[in-house]
């Protein structure tokens, strides 16, 4: 099981219980302490999955939610958060899970997160090529028509 995961979250012990439970699931586990360090990981890795804590210095998750997707990154994130408040109606994301949550229910949800991005992919690469085929025979179609 392949995919790369980006784990932000300024609690170490967090990050660490949870990047060993799901390298042994064989994922590649990139960690990061805070927004900053996240977007640098983000310019120079294709990752296919964010975990993502609300609750960190500087720059919350839910801010570093906004750039993200402001800046057009569509990866799939999955919430982790402490506050049993938060609705993630408002918010463009997989999930939300509620800490304390089980390693299993974290290995479940990071499992469904990466074949639906895996799935999403490969339909959103099938349309592209269809669009460029469509195109090319727009552009035929045009150059016969120029020529009647």
């Amino acid at each position: 099981m392949a995919g790369n995961i980006l784990l932000v979250d300024d609690d170490s012990s967090m990050r660490h219980i949870c990047s060993l439970s799901l390298k042994k699931q064989g994922y590649n586990i990139f960690t990061a302490s805070n927004a900053l360090i996240a977007k640098d990981i983000l310019r120079k890795n294709k990752i296919d999955l964010i975990i993502l804590d609300i609750m960190m210095p500087h720059t919350d998750g839910i801010t570093f939610l906004e750039r993200l997707r402001l800046a057009g990154n569509d990866t799939q994130v999955i919430i982790i958060t402490g506050n049993k408040e938060i609705n993630i109606s408002d918010l463009d994301v997989y999930d939300i899970m509620y800490k304390p949550f089980s390693l299993r229910e974290l290995r479940t949800n990071v499992t469904h997160a990466i074949n639906d991005a895996i799935y999403l992919n490969r339909n959103r690469a099938s349309f592209m090529r269809k669009i460029q085929r469509a195109k090319h025979t727009v552009s035929k179609l045009s150059a016969l028509a120029a020529i009647a």
